[in-house]
């Protein structure tokens, strides 16, 4: 099934490899923009969508929303490791906090 074909998030899902989850793509609106994001370990999505997907959502649902680890200011070297952001390195000048979250 195309992704213009998609009108459900069943279908939407259904689309997506095991681990992904369907997330919205931010400054796009409309039924059919979605991608297929594993939350896991994706730098510009870690832990959570970045967008929420266009699909009417299931009672009670809620999407996480996710963190851009190469947004955390003054890191040069950053991870998404089963949803959180670690940094790794930081700008000189700065040091990794110790839990690693961010540059100080």
């Amino acid at each position: 099934m195309k992704k213009s074909q998609i009108t459900t998030l069943a279908q939407a899902e259904a689309s997506c490899k095991v681990g992904e989850v369907v997330c919205g793509i931010p400054g796009r609106s409309g039924v059919t923009n979605f991608e297929c994001i594993n939350i896991e370990d994706s730098l510009d999505s870690c832990g959570g969508c970045m967008a929420a997907h266009p699909f009417l959502k299931r009672k009670g649902e809620q999407q996480l929303i996710g963190r851009d680890c190469s947004q955390i200011p003054h890191v040069i070297q950053v991870d998404c490791v089963n949803r959180a952001c670690i940094v790794h390195r930081c700008k000189k000048g700065y040091t990794t906090s110790e839990d690693k979250t961010k540059c100080v």
